[in-house]
């Protein structure tokens, strides 16, 4: 009988596609004290003093933020009560009226102005006839 030739298996890990593990050179914490960012702070108190002006404009920032979230809170009046239909249509209907009355007066004024012109210009033809 054949004996079949053993394989090396695949760990599951392996199979899924995971990354393969990196080595303790690479990984974040042996970085941490040496690397430094590239345009940024070169040494370790500058970052820390960067580090420090950043949180400290942030606590800026929130406190502005409260601020003035305290100042819209204050400013907000209590809502109006909701207007009955009745009430709506009379002040809709008052506007109209108002508005059709206004360009009442101008048509008239209008009208008189376009009476006078008219009564001057035949004056003034009579005038010439005679």
């Amino acid at each position: 009988m054949a004996t079949k030739k053993k394989k090396a298996r695949k760990s599951s890990s392996r199979k899924k596609g995971a990354s393969k593990k990196r080595s303790a050179t690479k990984k974040r914490s042996a970085k941490k004290g040496s690397v430094r960012r590239r345009g940024g702070p070169r040494t370790k108190s500058s970052i820390r003093k960067a580090s420090r002006k950043v949180a400290r404009k942030a606590t800026r920032k929130v406190k502005k933020t409260v601020k003035r979230a305290k100042k819209a809170v204050a400013r907000k009046r209590p809502a109006k009560r909701k207007q009955s239909a009745v009430a709506r249509v009379k002040r809709v209907a008052t506007e109209v009226g108002a508005q059709a009355m206004d360009a009442g007066k101008s048509v008239v004024e209008e009208a008189k102005s376009m009476g006078e012109r008219v009564f001057d210009f035949t004056s003034e033809t009579i005038d010439k006839i005679t």
